[in-house]
């Protein structure tokens, strides 16, 4: 990207930051049909429902002990309890989650479409993954293959952006997806580029009743998007192999991500379809370590993942904000 196309960039984000405090103000019932608002929403095509829907939940960050936002609400929606896995237990498989990243399925190995921000994100979460497994298990991260030997899961894994350069790193890499179509792009890229992987169309909890384990789960840009938080970190414990690494990637809830990762990618850039993410099933660190240690399982390290618009890239950094990743080991 260009100086003149990232200073575009940066001025959208500078923008979406000061319309935080509109935005509050639009979403109040007083407030919705204001001037400043009817600009607001004309300007980045944001609408507020009216009657009975305007009654969103709340955009304020629970306080600390409440549960994970929208987490009770997943587990009680019809649509979300009717996918029931294979194991029998609480499905972690959420279908309205399915039936939109379906929608959009055809365009997972289009680095300038609906997935470009994962295409652009993808070198880093590649070489922190390369580099903590190699630490771990004491191979040279420089080596063609340093992976080699090892057994790996990613966990929703959809066209296979980030499951391919694990296969091409060595490891025996397993890519599971609980939409079909999904598994069906994944297939046929790996097919069309050479690369071993084996693709199942399932749920983490059908992984489960397999009784298969792993050396490495990888959990990128999932755990927003599942049903039942706490049933999908038990499942992940399970398929987790006592000295195995866990890796997770998500957004925390905070007001600096709902303005960048859904007003200004979404409404603003137009960087991902509008709706792809609900804020209110963001997951804060302090949240997901709480989550972890319910299930054995310890947080190793924390890192943030920040975008450079003047270089149009993405790039570990100490800001936990809006992206983040976690490596997770049994505690």
């Amino acid at each position: 990207m260009g100086v003149q196309a990232g200073e575009i960039v940066a001025v959208a984000i500078l923008f979406c930051r000061a319309r935080v405090s509109i935005l509050k103000h639009c979403t109040g019932r007083k407030g919705s049909g204001s001037i400043p608002c009817l600009f607001f929403n004309r300007l980045t095509g944001f609408h507020m429902p009216s009657g009975p829907a305007a009654q969103m939940p709340p955009q304020t960050p629970p306080q600390p002990g409440q549960p994970i936002a929208g987490q009770g609400a997943a587990q009680n929606s019809t649509n979300r309890g009717a996918a029931a896995g294979a194991s029998g237990g609480a499905s972690t498989v959420d279908l309205a989650e399915i039936e939109k990243f379906a929608a959009m399925a055809e365009a997972w190995w289009d680095p300038a479409g609906k997935f470009r921000p994962l295409h652009r994100l993808n070198p880093v979460r590649v070489g922190f993954i390369r580099d903590r497994v190699a630490q771990h298990f004491g191979r040279d991260p420089s080596d063609p293959a340093p992976l080699a030997g090892l057994s790996l899961v990613d966990i929703g894994c959809g066209g296979g952006l980030l499951t391919e350069p694990m296969a091409r790193l060595g490891a025996e890499v397993t890519g599971v997806d609980a939409t079909p179509r999904n598994i069906e792009i994944a297939r046929l890229h790996a097919e069309q580029s050479g690369v071993r992987v084996t693709y199942l169309p399932c749920a983490a909890e059908d992984l489960v009743a397999t009784g298969q384990t792993y050396d490495v789960i990888l959990a990128m840009e999932i755990i927003e998007h599942v049903a039942d938080v706490d049933a999908f970190i038990a499942a992940l414990s399970r398929l987790l192999k006592p000295n195995g690494l866990l890796f997770l990637a998500t957004m925390s809830r905070t007001a600096k991500s709902y303005a960048l990762a859904i007003i200004g990618a979404e409404y603003i850039l137009r960087w991902l379809p509008r709706g792809t993410h609900d804020w209110n099933r963001f997951v804060r660190p302090s949240e997901l370590a709480r989550g972890l240690r319910r299930h054995g399982l310890g947080i190793a390290e924390l890192t943030g993942v920040s975008y450079n618009p003047f270089k149009d890239s993405f790039n570990l950094s100490r800001d936990l904000d809006v992206n983040y990743m976690a490596l997770v080991k049994p505690a």
